[in-house]
């Protein structure tokens, strides 16, 4: 085979090969835009639903202690404090 159909050949595939990532990214840029777009439009909760968390958290909490349930206890504590730092 000639070195000329060789080189060819080579440049043809290297063409489709970048052809083809080009079309991927397009792709994918595309796919990222309407997940960003979905995300957007999702429910996110505001204070009054972190604050009624907090106010369950904080009854089990108290019964927990009236229990001398410490492990419960220290689960509902963890619960507060990681809706406080959602908040």
């Amino acid at each position: 085979m000639p070195v000329k159909n060789l080189v060819l050949i080579s440049l043809f595939f290297l063409v489709t090969a970048c052809n083809l990532s080009t079309e991927n990214s397009s792709r994918l840029q595309v796919e990222i835009d309407s997940l960003r777009h979905q995300l957007s439009e999702t429910y996110t909760p505001g204070l009054g639903e972190f604050m009624s968390g907090i106010q369950i958290h904080h009854a089990k909490l108290w019964f927990a202690g009236i229990s001398k349930n410490w492990e419960l206890a220290d689960f509902e504590i963890k619960e507060i404090r990681e809706a406080n730092e959602n908040i």
